[in-house]
């Protein structure tokens, strides 16, 4: 019995609901997670950055409360690109 194209399975998009890469975002600035951190920043250029979780915190405050001083400075930075573009 041949397989038709039809029967192949379908992919999974690689693209990530912007609600997951939010949550993710958290995470991964809490826990110090860098280059995951750097590769969902790459892959999800419109990501809010000053969202926050149920208790008020964005990523800057997770990232500064774990003492991961490098991802604070990244978070910074894209924010800082991100307002000289809106404002330009």
């Amino acid at each position: 019995m041949t397989k038709k194209s039809s029967d192949k399975p379908k992919k999974r998009s690689s693209r990530r609901t912007s609600t997951a890469a939010q949550h993710d975002l958290l995470r991964y600035a809490a826990m110090g997670k860098g280059k995951k951190l750097h590769k969902l920043l790459k892959a999800h250029r419109q990501l809010d950055l000053d969202a926050a979780d149920a208790k008020g915190d964005t990523a800057l405050h997770h990232a500064c409360r774990g003492n991961h001083v490098d991802l604070a400075r990244l978070l910074l930075r894209c924010v800082r690109l991100l307002t000289k573009y809106d404002t330009a």
